[in-house]
């Protein structure tokens, strides 16, 4: 029966890797600064200690990147406050602001790897679940080690598509965080800065895991994703799409969202909200560089939870200038990242380098 459902399931991946607009070809390892008071504070930049993070290496299609471009040229002739929809129509009004939190979730630490998607998932559906951190990350991405040697699909360390890791949850459940004390293939623990080794087979796996879906009546609904859609279908979607995050937020869903990552300075992030480089933002030299071609600024994509955001407020960038309306996205980079683990992201610069966005909640 196992050997049956993965056949089924090998033949799902294998159609979801003929990408449309979105390769993965390995990762992108990044600097960043930690902020260990998590406060703004440019003077002592060179004092602040650093951590290695993964982001994970594409390639965007032809087509993906006509895109782009015709989009930002777009978003470059407006200002944000156009982005801040109005309750107007709507059956009930959206808030300002939202934050939702975590339920109590730690900020969780993916280490020098690139599974920023397995982190996000299990994240949001621990929000889902209230349980801090009940699912396994490390034995998930064990498993997909197996898969990835019994098949041809990313095994979820080096990255992997959000649908994909989805296929694996559903069909394959998971494993609780309490239980990798028992062994996840060679591993015990998740290696925060070491390679990873071995694997658990899906014998193995099937053991220990149970169905979080069935048990638990969690649901995951797509909102967008831009690879497996057709560039000609994108526009139509985008134009609602930050309603719909706000309104999906509004009912108290979490939202697993990726994004490409695009700064034109040294660091990942490109401006500051509560503390240092916590914030990505659409400025005037990224729209200037996009439209001219120069691909060489997206540093990656990653992945992230929504959970929240604020239509007044400010994050400010490298040359001073203000933009209003952020969203509020818990990272996996540890709790001395960011704001105190937590990040931000302008609404111009969700509609132009979104790559997909997932509601995770559960159902009463």
């Amino acid at each position: 029966m196992l050997r049956l459902m993965l056949f089924f399931v090998i033949s799902i991946f294998s159609i979801s890797l003929c990408a449309n607009n979105i390769d993965i070809v390995g990762l992108s390892k990044k600097d960043i600064n930690l902020n260990a008071n998590n406060t703004i504070n440019k003077k002592s930049l060179k004092a602040i200690p650093k951590k290695q993070v993964s982001l994970l290496k594409v390639n965007l299609s032809n087509d993906f990147k006509k895109h782009l471009n015709s989009k930002l040229k777009f978003i470059n002739k407006s200002h944000n406050n156009q982005f801040i929809k109005t309750n107007k129509g709507l059956k009930s009004p959206i808030p300002a602001q939202i934050d939702l939190g975590m339920n109590e979730v730690p900020v969780l630490d993916q280490g020098i790897h690139g599974s920023c998607v397995t982190f996000a998932l299990t994240a949001a559906l621990n929000a889902a679940l209230f349980q801090d951190d009940y699912i396994s990350q490390l034995c998930l991405l064990q498993l997909g080690t197996y898969l990835e040697q019994n098949s041809n699909f990313h095994s979820g360390w080096q990255g992997e598509y959000t649908r994909n890791v989805l296929t694996k949850l559903k069909y394959f459940g998971a494993i609780r965080k309490i239980d990798e004390a028992t062994g996840c293939g060679s591993l015990t623990s998740y290696p925060l800065f070491k390679e990873h080794t071995g694997a658990i087979t899906l014998e193995e796996y099937n053991q220990k895991s149970e169905n979080i879906f069935a048990n638990h009546n969690v649901k995951i609904k797509k909102i967008i994703d831009i690879d497996e859609n057709n560039v000609d279908d994108l526009s139509l979607t985008e134009e609602t799409l930050l309603e719909n995050i706000k309104l999906e937020l509004t009912n108290g869903n979490r939202i697993v969202l990726g994004v490409l990552m695009v700064s034109e300075i040294d660091q990942i992030a490109n401006a500051h909200s509560r503390a240092f480089y916590d914030s990505w933002v659409l400025n005037n030299k990224i729209s200037e560089q996009i439209i001219k071609n120069n691909i060489d600024i997206v540093k990656g994509a990653h992945e992230m939870v929504v959970i929240g955001y604020d239509d007044n407020a400010e994050a400010i960038d490298s040359y001073g200038k203000r933009h209003k309306g952020l969203l509020k996205v818990r990272n996996s980079w540890s709790d001395l990242a960011g704001d105190k683990g937590d990040y931000y992201i302008s609404y111009d610069y969700l509609l132009a380098f979104i790559l997909d966005a997932y509601s995770v909640y559960k159902k009463i």
